[in-house]
């Protein structure tokens, strides 16, 4: 199994040629991610180590976790945190309004305040 690139917290691991499964580690959760050999790999870990499946994830770090398996998506979601945080510094109430700024303006390094 190999880490992907240098987050050692992200694993990958191919079973044959079209098996792949991802391991996603954080702290004391461990997060199996496959298609068709995920009970293979849940059995090796319970062999090695005291685990406890929680069964699949709805929401880890904050984040809903949607698996749409006739697509085979996964859909990430942070609106949960993002409404978690504007209420934590009492922003729950805030309105949006638009930016004078073009969205497709870009800037370069020297165009950065110093004091930044």
């Amino acid at each position: 199994m190999d880490s992907l690139g240098d987050r050692h917290n992200v694993y990958v691991m191919a079973i044959g040629i079209t098996n792949v499964v991802f391991l996603v580690l954080y702290i004391d959760d461990l997060l199996i991610f496959s298609k068709n050999v995920k009970d293979i790999v849940k059995k090796k870990f319970y062999g090695e180590f005291d685990m406890k499946d929680l069964g699949e994830v709805l929401y880890c770090l904050g984040m809903q976790i949607t698996w749409n398996r006739e697509e085979n998506t996964i859909k990430i979601c942070l609106k949960k945190y993002i409404e978690y945080i504007f209420t934590r510094f009492g922003m729950e109430n805030f309105k949006l309004v638009s930016m004078p700024l073009d969205s497709n303006t870009k800037f370069t390094k020297d165009e950065t305040p110093m004091d930044l």
